[in-house]
């Protein structure tokens, strides 16, 4: 009775020593790929702050737009002051 009581903690153990494992590798991938598409915005911002229009931006009188596909549904949305280059939106949306 022994044996077995300890032989399915160990399978417990094991299936949640798993399951962690598997989230952990997840949110390690899904933070990879918004940081890269956290870097692609940084350097079309740094674009624009230095004169370049790089393609796919929306402007309009008061605000330029972009987005960055991070990955599947989801996008990294930026928005600036038109004027300034201030931050006013950037944020990771999910369609």
């Amino acid at each position: 009775l022994l044996v077995l009581l300890l032989v399915s903690f160990s399978l417990l153990s094991l299936s949640a020593a798993r399951q962690d494992y598997a989230r952990a590798r997840d949110l390690a991938v899904q933070r990879q790929e918004y940081y890269a598409a956290n870097n692609a915005a940084e350097e079309i911002l740094h674009q624009l702050k230095t004169g370049a229009a790089p393609a796919g931006i929306t402007e309009s009188d008061t605000v330029i737009s972009y987005s960055v596909p991070i990955s599947g549904n989801r996008k990294l949305c930026v928005s600036l002051d038109a004027e300034t280059l201030e931050i006013l939106r950037w944020q990771t949306v999910t369609e």
